[in-house]
């Protein structure tokens, strides 16, 4: 069975490059064919932007870029009871251990899949 989806804060999205500069002020690589895909939005300073390249991580005034070719692994940060679990840590051969906190449920499970499986590929290419 998959897991992920929509959340109470976390949505599909298909905006275009403009759309993205005007809600968040990030550019989009046209060049490298970038798109949009899934926005998590708790707060102005903490947002997740994921597109087919990249994530943005957004948290309390920090921002970092976790580009998808330099992901090398990502792993749970474990709380007492499954379904509270919010929280993991991708490690970034660029930028090193980035946290990383969404809504639980859905949302979570299925981004940090995303990580998970992109890890395994780029370590399994070595």
């Amino acid at each position: 069975m998959r897991k992920g989806g929509e959340g109470i804060a976390t949505r599909l999205v298909a905006w275009d490059a403009d759309e993205v500069k005007e809600k968040i002020g990030i550019l989009l690589d046209k060049d490298k064919g970038e798109k949009s895909f899934l926005f998590y939005d708790e707060s102005e300073t903490r947002w997740v932007f994921l597109t087919n390249l990249r994530a943005i991580v957004n948290q309390r005034e920090k921002q970092f870029d976790i580009w998808f070719e330099n992901v090398e692994t990502a792993r749970l940060i474990v709380r007492p009871q499954k379904k509270y679990w919010d929280t993991f840590i991708v490690k970034s051969k660029l930028k090193g251990d980035i946290v990383i906190k969404l809504e639980s449920g859905g949302p979570f499970w299925g981004l940090y899949n995303v990580f998970r499986f992109i890890g395994r590929h780029n370590n399994s290419l070595l």
